[in-house]
């Protein structure tokens, strides 16, 4: 068994390829969970998160309790805005919610 450890980047582009990841926003709470440090600075410029982005759309792979936790964080929200990694942002809560 080998005790290598790989790099920050090395892990977001296997997070990304796995297909568990949406998001960049996503790899990078997974690496902070996994105890990487320094994660802003490894992942930083727009081109490596274009790649990464894209990665993590071509392998997503959405799992039934992904989408029911995503529905029930969206529950009593008439309006949805997807950022510009696709994460969303809910917003103007409806009135039988108020």
């Amino acid at each position: 068994m080998s005790s290598h450890r790989p790099t920050t980047l090395e892990r977001a582009y296997e997070l990304a390829r796995g297909g568990g990841c949406r998001t960049v926003g996503e790899i990078k709470q997974a690496l902070q969970a996994e105890g990487f440090e320094r994660i802003q600075d490894s992942l930083y410029g727009p081109t490596l998160t274009a790649a990464l982005r894209k990665l993590c759309q071509e392998h997503y792979v959405a799992t039934p309790e992904g989408e029911a936790a995503l529905a029930e964080r969206l529950q009593g929200f008439d309006a949805l805005v997807l950022t510009r990694e696709r994460t969303a942002i809910t917003a103007s809560p409806t009135a039988a919610s108020a």
